[in-house]
C-alpha cells in the first residue's frame, strides 16, 4: 500500500493555524484605556499646595478583543492585564 501524504491539506491546516495565531495574538494585544471603557468619563482635578492643577483618572490596560467588546456594548468589563490610577 503506497501512502501519500495530502500535501494540499496540510497546507490549509497550516495556513488556519497561522491564521489563528494571528487572530489570537490581535484580540489578545494590550492597549491603554482610559477610565476603564470608551466614552467613559473618570477624571478629577485638584490643586496641590503650590497652587498647581493636577488631573487624576483611572486606566486599564486590558486585551484589544475587550475593547472592542465595550465600544460595541458601551459597558465596562472588568477583564484587564493591569489597572490603575495616573496623575498629570
Amino acid at each position: 500500500m503506497n501512502y501519500r501524504p495530502n500535501f494540499i491539506n496540510f497546507k490549509l491546516r497550516k495556513s488556519y493555524i497561522l491564521l489563528l495565531i494571528v487572530v489570537l495574538i490581535i484580540i489578545l494585544f494590550p492597549v491603554y484605556v482610559v477610565c476603564g471603557a470608551p466614552n467613559y468619563t473618570c477624571a478629577s482635578v485638584y490643586v496641590d499646595k503650590n497652587n498647581k492643577m493636577h488631573t487624576t483618572y483611572y486606566y486599564e490596560i486590558e486585551p484589544f478583543g475587550i475593547k472592542i467588546l465595550e465600544y460595541l456594548t458601551q459597558t465596562n468589563i472588568k477583564i484587564y492585564y493591569k489597572n490603575g490610577t495616573k496623575t498629570e
